[in-house]
């Protein structure tokens, strides 16, 4: 795993490309991989642990209805906290989990 991250860190520098965060049932996985690897802070700039259903719907403005309808661990949820990371962390590249 840690070499396909640094590979993935090493392209996102070469295209001078960022990356954003938002996790849930990983619970900050992803983000703690990218994080392990030396220089990771130019490229990686935000990570959310948004855990609990007050964290997606108060911080990545999640509408309760997807999650009442849908769930936490949905498709739909991932979309709409992936959309809204996009316009908080202002990354070229973001990513829900």
């Amino acid at each position: 795993m840690k070499t396909l991250v640094k590979k993935i860190i090493k392209k996102l520098k070469q295209k001078k490309l960022t990356i954003s965060c938002a996790e849930s049932c990983a619970g900050g996985l992803l983000s703690s991989k990218i994080t392990m690897i030396p220089n990771a802070s130019r490229v990686f700039k935000l990570g959310l642990i948004t855990y609990s259903r007050y964290a997606k719907t108060n911080i990545l403005k999640v509408p309760k209805k997807i999650i009442s309808k849908y769930g936490e661990v949905s498709k739909q949820n991932c979309c709409a906290m992936v959309k809204n990371l996009s316009k908080i962390s202002k990354t070229n590249i973001a990513v829900s989990i």
